[in-house]
């Protein structure tokens, strides 16, 4: 009897993904915390990157209360620079990077009438700008 491989649970121990990091924009909280907490729990480092610095410190102390290993930086994912910087960052405190996950984004509940051209900038700069730099 053939003995049937499970890619969706399996994968999870293949030593291939120890020590390798992840960085996650928009892990303060959220989605973004929880893929970083699901990698972290897979095996690998994180750079938890978000526009707050508290709650991107909250998601790597929670990493690392279950044994993993994580930075946090602050980030402006609309600025180019301060993305290159944050990456830099992760990449000298352990040496590689392997995957970007760009989940940072806003999703202003403001009414279609009272949007202005700064606040349509702003989500346009996070959502698309957050993307593209990363």
């Amino acid at each position: 009897m053939a003995v049937k491989y499970n890619y969706f649970t399996e994968w999870r121990n293949y030593s291939g993904y120890r020590k390798k990091v992840a960085i996650i924009t928009g892990a303060g909280q959220g989605i973004g915390r929880a893929i970083a907490r699901r990698l972290a729990k897979d095996g690998f480092r994180i750079g938890c990157l978000d526009f707050n610095e508290d709650t991107a410190q909250e998601t790597v102390n929670l990493i690392e209360a279950e044994g993993g290993e994580a930075l946090a930086v602050e980030v402006d994912v609309s600025c180019r620079e301060q993305v290159f910087s944050a990456v830099d960052q992760v990449a000298v405190k352990f040496g590689r990077v392997d995957i970007m996950v760009n989940n940072a984004g806003l999703g202003p509940t403001t009414p279609l009438e009272d949007i202005t051209p700064e606040l349509y900038r702003k989500v346009f700069d996070v959502n698309v700008g957050g993307v593209y730099w990363g």
